[in-house]
């Protein structure tokens, strides 16, 4: 009877843990979902509907050890793992097919994995060819950052927009992030808002078209390079001048008096 104040310790102690250990942990189905593409993402949460019993960690994104709170926006990668909890809802965009994927909870909680597969064989893109430019086309120039691969997002569009990334071609839709290299084009009508790390808002209508390129950093000059180029000419001038020289030489030799 002694030890029953610290069992009833013991016991609380693991019910607050249980309270407050991030909801990612309950699952009681798991599923995988393949993604047919090449690309680094592989898709983006459009929209979530939490539990409202739950709190933040309703809907969660596990990517490697780290585990967060979802939000619509958030890119989807190779490997990340999406847990939806009892009750709660999501949709994603997956970058190999053009609707929406609902993903629901059920009763239990559901954990999904996200696998690359790669892709599929004579899959095409959803526009072969990019329109062409009719109305204003802008460049802006972007410095590639280790560990960054998002330079910015879209946050608007009206109308049918897209994006070329590599040689696939996507529709644009809020939420999407965007990369270095890839170009936003809009049809006539239509528009696009970009919301672009140091540019801020940009704007892409009627056509127009932003290139998002990556900036080319000239490698500096070598610190000595000044100094061989000027004492190299010098040099060079040195030979013509001894060349100069030689040539006044005459070549005959001259007998002397004794």
């Amino acid at each position: 009877m002694d030890n029953h104040p610290l069992y009833l310790s013991l016991v609380i102690l693991l019910g607050l843990l249980l309270i407050c250990a991030p909801a990612a942990a309950q699952a009681s189905s798991h599923t995988t979902i393949q993604v047919y593409t090449d690309e680094t993402v592989l898709g983006r949460i459009v929209s979530i509907t939490p539990a409202s019993d739950i709190g933040a960690y309703a809907i969660t994104i596990t990517r490697g050890t780290s585990v967060q709170p979802a939000m619509v926006g958030d890119t989807l990668r190779h490997k990340d793992i999406i847990t939806i909890q009892r009750g709660s809802f999501a949709d994603i965009q997956l970058v190999d097919r053009s609707d929406k994927t609902m993903l629901g909870g059920g009763t239990g909680g559901t954990a999904i994995l996200l696998e690359r597969a790669g892709a599929m064989p004579g899959q095409k893109p959803v526009v072969t060819q990019a329109p062409a430019t009719k109305g204003e086309v802008e460049l802006l120039e972007f410095e590639r950052e280790e560990g960054i691969v998002d330079i910015g997002r879209i946050t608007f569009v009206q109308g049918k927009a897209y994006i070329q990334r590599s040689a696939r071609i996507i529709p644009a839709i809020v939420g999407e992030g965007l990369l270095i290299d890839d170009t936003v084009f809009a049809d006539e009508g239509a528009e696009v808002t970009l919301q672009l790390e140091t540019y801020g808002s940009k704007t892409v209508k009627d056509g127009g078209r932003l290139i998002l390129a990556e900036k080319v950093v000239q490698k500096p000059e070598g610190l000595l390079d000044p100094v061989f180029t000027f004492f190299g000419g010098i040099w060079t001038k040195v030979k013509d001048a001894i060349g100069n020289v030689e040539a006044l030489i005459p070549t005959a030799t001259a007998g002397v008096r004794g």
